[in-house]
C-alpha cells in the first residue's frame, strides 16, 4: 500500500521502520499516517500533552526546581527541540525533502517538523496509552529537560558567587550540615553562608545538586532584586 500526501511517501515497510524507531507497534496505523500528514488537530492536542507530561516529570523528578519550572518547561517544548529529536531519530526523511541538518532549516520547516513530533505523541497516546508516550519521552525529551534544569541551577551558583564578590568582596562557603536516610535514598542538606551576612540551605540526594539548590534559595531570599546576566 502506498499513499502520497503533502510530499510524504510511505509503504508497509516504512510503517515497520517508523514503529521500530518509536518502539511502538500501532494497532491503528491510520493514526501514524495522519501524524505524518500534517494533522493539525493531532499537533494541537499533542502540544498540550507534551507540556503536561514535561511539567509532571519536573514536579516528580526535580521538586527542587521551583521557580525554574516554567522557564525550563517552556524551553523544552519548543519546536526546535522537537525538530532536533526528529532528526536524531531519522524520521524527517518521511516528511519529504528537507535539508540534511537542523541548522539549514527555515522557521517554517522547523515548525512543520515540530508539529509532526507533537502529532506523533498524540497518535501514540491514542493508540497505545499514556505509559507508552512517557517511555518515548523518557528516551528523547526528558534528558533535555534534565540538562536545562541543571544548567539553570549551575547558573544560580555562578550568579551567587559573582554577587557576593561584587557586594562583599568574598566568596560564599558551602558545607554539608545534615545527612538523613540510607543509601540510595540518603538526603544531603547543604548550607551556603557568607560570614554573618547570610545563611541558606538546600537539600537533595546528590551533594552537588544540594549545593546548587542552596545557591538558588539564597538568591531568591537575599538577592531577589539583583539583575545580572551570566
Amino acid at each position: 500500500m502506498f499513499f502520497k500526501q503533502e510530499g510524504l511517501f510511505m509503504n508497509d515497510f516504512s510503517y515497520t521502520e517508523v514503529e521500530g524507531v518509536l518502539r511502538v507497534r500501532f494497532q491503528n496505523r491510520s493514526l501514524l499516517r495522519r501524524a505524518f500528514n500534517n494533522c493539525r488537530t493531532f499537533a494541537f492536542v499533542g502540544d498540550a500533552l507534551v507540556l503536561y507530561l514535561v511539567r509532571d516529570y519536573v514536579h516528580t523528578n526535580h521538586p527542587e526546581a521551583g521557580c525554574l519550572l516554567a522557564s525550563c518547561c517552556n524551553d523544552a517544548v519548543k519546536n526546535v527541540e522537537f525538530a532536533r529529536i526528529m532528526y536524531k531519530l531519522g524520521l524527517v526523511r518521511y516528511l519529504g525533502k528537507y535539508p540534511a541538518n537542523l541548522k539549514s532549516l527555515s522557521p517554517g520547516q522547523i515548525n512543520r517538523i515540530g508539529n509532526c513530533f507533537e502529532a506523533l505523541v498524540y497518535a501514540m497516546k491514542d493508540d497505545s496509552g499514556k505509559k507508552v508516550v512517557i517511555a518515548f519521552l523518557a528516551r528523547t525529551l526528558f534528558p533535555r529537560v534534565d540538562r536545562l534544569i541543571n544548567a539553570c541551577l549551575q547558573k544560580s551558583r555562578e550568579k551567587l558567587a559573582y554577587l557576593c564578590l561584587l557586594q562583599y568582596k568574598k566568596q560564599p562557603v558551602y558545607r554539608i550540615v545534615q545527612k538523613t536516610g540510607t543509601a540510595p535514598n540518603e538526603v544531603f542538606t547543604v548550607r551556603v553562608s557568607l560570614g554573618r551576612e547570610f545563611s541558606c540551605q538546600g537539600a537533595s540526594k546528590d551533594p552537588a545538586r544540594a549545593r546548587l539548590n542552596a545557591a538558588r534559595n539564597a538568591l531568591g531570599k537575599f538577592f531577589a532584586n539583583a539583575k545580572i546576566e551570566l
